[in-house]
């Protein structure tokens, strides 16, 4: 069984990886979206502002060593 709606297999070691989160009066507020995405075009949103812990199944997969998590920085 899964925690999230839909359980979802990356075939690629590969992913990209962003998070979202708001900045008010100075201060940064908890993360509020995971983008996670495939080589293969395939991507998911995790609107994580909207729950009260993150799944099991999302940590594990976002803590597994073996996935090679890619973002990039716009200033």
């Amino acid at each position: 069984t899964c925690a999230l709606p839909i359980c979802i297999v990356f075939i690629s070691v590969v992913v990209g990886f962003d998070c979202e989160w708001v900045f008010f009066a100075n201060r940064r507020f908890p993360v509020a979206l995971i983008q996670l995405s495939s080589c293969d075009g395939f991507c998911l949103l995790v609107r994580v502002f909207m729950m009260k812990r993150i799944p099991d199944t999302l940590k594990q997969f976002l803590e597994d060593r073996r996935l090679n998590k890619l973002d990039h920085i716009v200033f």
